[in-house]
């Protein structure tokens, strides 16, 4: 059996805030590992933002911060960072348009001040970080801040279409259910951090396999030589998929591996 490449993204496909991950989806990706493929977490998360839980079926290769961050058992082979004046400019968008910063890096999460106030879902998303991150949580504008992208907390008077406006020329961006709006310096992205991997890997394209869920899995899916959406995915994503799979909590990753006998 050739050996494949499978990506998959996290959040809406491996895991979720409420449900964790499923315990069928970490038996299927730990199978995957025995049959001799290679499991890859592929996500916008930068790589501080990747918890031990998600790593726990045995991955040992990443795909971080919206392909900013390409990791090789344990080898760090591509990182990017955002310059100085970069942060200030995603800031200043940010802080314009009724948002609070999200500064995602390798190392540590910055969150703006205004964080504190934050009610609902996006507080909901805010504790779910400082659960699990606990001390490599930092304050936005720190002064040895290093970051590779942004995202802000919507406010409830926030102007997400002023803020996709005034950034739409440096940044791709992705609009999360109306909670969270993410910046990716142009030129980034997971189909260029997947690239780098198989590069790196010598493995053939034909050999890429990639789950998602969402609109920011949209690159990666098409990158990838065979797409599988999610059951619970977005509907614009499973247009494009070659093949739609159950919901993730309800066997989606399990179920796809075996149809397509990898494991």
């Amino acid at each position: 059996m050739d050996k494949k490449i499978v990506f998959f993204d996290i959040d809406g496909t491996i895991y979720s805030y409420d449900k964790g991950m499923p315990e069928d989806t970490f038996y299927a990706i730990q199978k995957l590992k025995q049959n001799g493929h290679i499991p890859v977490i592929c996500t916008g998360r930068t790589k501080c933002m990747i918890y031990p839980s998600h790593m726990a079926p045995g991955f040992d290769y990443i795909v971080a911060g919206a392909g900013t961050y390409v990791e090789v058992a344990g080898k760090e082979i591509y990182y990017s960072r955002l310059g100085h004046s970069q942060i200030e400019e995603l800031s200043d968008i940010l802080n314009r348009n009724g948002f609070v910063e999200i500064g995602e890096g390798k190392d540590y999460l910055y969150l703006g001040t205004g964080s504190k106030e934050l009610t609902g879902e996006l507080k909901k998303i805010r504790d779910v970080y400082q659960k699990e991150m606990g001390d490599k949580i930092k304050v936005f504008g720190d002064k040895n801040m290093e970051i590779s992208k942004v995202s802000g907390f919507m406010c409830p008077d926030a102007n997400v279409k002023g803020a996709i406006r005034d950034g739409i020329k440096n940044y791709q961006m992705v609009n999360h259910k109306n909670c969270l709006l993410e910046f990716i310096p142009k030129g980034e992205g997971k189909a260029g951090g997947m690239k780098r991997m198989i590069q790196f890997l010598e493995i053939s394209k034909e050999n890429v396999y990639a789950f998602g869920d969402s609109l920011n899995d949209k690159e990666m899916l098409e990158f990838a030589n065979v797409s599988i959406v999610m059951g619970n995915g977005d509907n614009e994503m499973k247009k494009i998929a070659d093949y739609v799979t159950d919901p993730f909590d309800q066997g989606g990753i399990y179920n796809a591996l075996k149809k397509f006998r990898l494991i």
